[in-house]
């Protein structure tokens, strides 16, 4: 992907929101909604896990979890 290409908008046809209706989004914000979307459902479980008592939480860092698998 160009950096030119996250200014483009991508159309979908919706199935659940006024259903048929054709929604654009900026390809720049589809990314921020994936990696705030993402943060959130993390810092969720994490949130759970203390709840039930979990007193050893794991690591949530996408990059060091990607370092230790490479490692």
């Amino acid at each position: 992907m160009k950096p030119d290409s996250l200014e483009d908008v991508v159309y979908k046809k919706s199935a659940s929101v006024l259903v048929g209706n054709r929604f654009g989004t900026r390809r720049s914000d589809i990314l921020l909604h994936v990696c705030t979307h993402a943060q959130y459902t993390t810092a969720q479980i994490v949130n759970m896990m203390r709840r039930y008592g979990v007193e050893k939480l794991p690591d949530t860092m996408l990059i060091l979890m990607a370092r230790q698998e490479a490692s």
